[in-house]
């Protein structure tokens, strides 16, 4: 800690001033991409389990308790075990998803990006499934422009900071040269 401090006292004061401000942009984006990531995550997990819960339980009791197929929009796949419930054929569980939890999941693979929601009913597992393959690239994108205007917005405070420095500096530079000449 004390080379620390040593190294920062022989920088000028200038090059201090950029420092501390550099300091403080990195740790107020850091902080600020955090948020907005964990915003982005828990937002996306609590309406889309919302979302697969209610759309499941629609499936179950309107659709298939009166014996219908389940009228799935086209990004929504419903699986079952055992696959044959009140006359209607379902698909059954791939075996990816034969091993996921009750409750919400994301499940990512190379090619694919599932919103996954399980449920036990009257002794039948459900899996409900949306592609959400399309809103995961645009998800990933959108946190990678986020960054990297964290990253621009760290180095404008940096050349700001330069830039200002030597109209904070210069004055502080004077008094102390006059302070020497009264000496």
């Amino acid at each position: 800690m004390k080379r620390i401090g040593r190294f920062f006292l022989r920088l000028g004061l200038r090059a201090r001033l950029m420092l501390v401000i550099g300091i403080l942009a990195f740790v107020l984006t850091a902080g600020s991409i955090a948020a907005f990531s964990y915003a982005i995550e828990f937002t996306e997990d609590h309406l889309v389990s919302e979302n697969q819960y209610y759309s499941l339980r629609g499936y179950i009791d309107s659709d298939i308790a009166h014996g219908k197929a389940p009228r799935l929009l086209p990004n929504k796949k419903l699986y079952a075990d055992p696959s044959v419930v009140n006359g209607v054929k379902l698909e059954p569980i791939p075996p990816e998803f034969q091993n996921l939890p009750d409750g919400y999941t994301e499940y990512e693979d190379d090619h694919q990006a599932d919103y996954v929601f399980r449920m036990q009913r009257h002794g039948v597992t459900y899996i409900l499934t949306t592609d959400q393959t399309e809103f995961e690239e645009v998800e990933h994108s959108l946190v990678a422009v986020v960054v990297l205007f964290g990253l621009l917005a760290v180095m404008a405070a940096v050349l700001m900071a330069w830039l200002l420095g030597g109209t904070v500096v210069r004055p502080v530079k004077k008094l102390a040269r006059g302070s020497e000449m009264c000496v």
